[in-house]
């Protein structure tokens, strides 16, 4: 179930606002509510621990850097073409077209 774009309606076209009768669209439009709602509290929680897992991948890049950027925020000196030295951010070893995201 897609859960992008709108909350789906609670109550179905005929009773925008519900109604006080039994009515077959309104319990089906509630139900797709319902699910819609599980499924969204689910995107939610599966999204929370990706970004949980990657917040601590790349504090384990961190931490075992080998140019040991933790000491300096995450940046290193290096050398420019004409030798000039400026700070770049880390990117703790990790070969060319592997991102590191940290």
């Amino acid at each position: 179930m897609k859960t992008e774009g709108e909350r789906p309606p609670r109550f179905c076209n005929l009773h925008p606002i519900g109604t006080s009768e039994e009515c077959g669209g309104c319990a089906r439009a509630r139900e797709h509510l319902e699910a819609w709602d599980e499924h969204a509290a689910q995107s939610d929680v599966i999204a929370a621990k990706a970004h949980d897992f990657e917040r601590r991948r790349n504090r384990q890049l961190i931490e075992n850097c080998p140019m040991h950027c933790a000491e300096n925020s995450g940046m290193v000196e290096v050398l420019d073409d004409d030798g000039t030295e400026r700070l770049k951010r880390c990117d703790h070893g990790v070969p060319r077209g592997v991102a590191s995201n940290a």
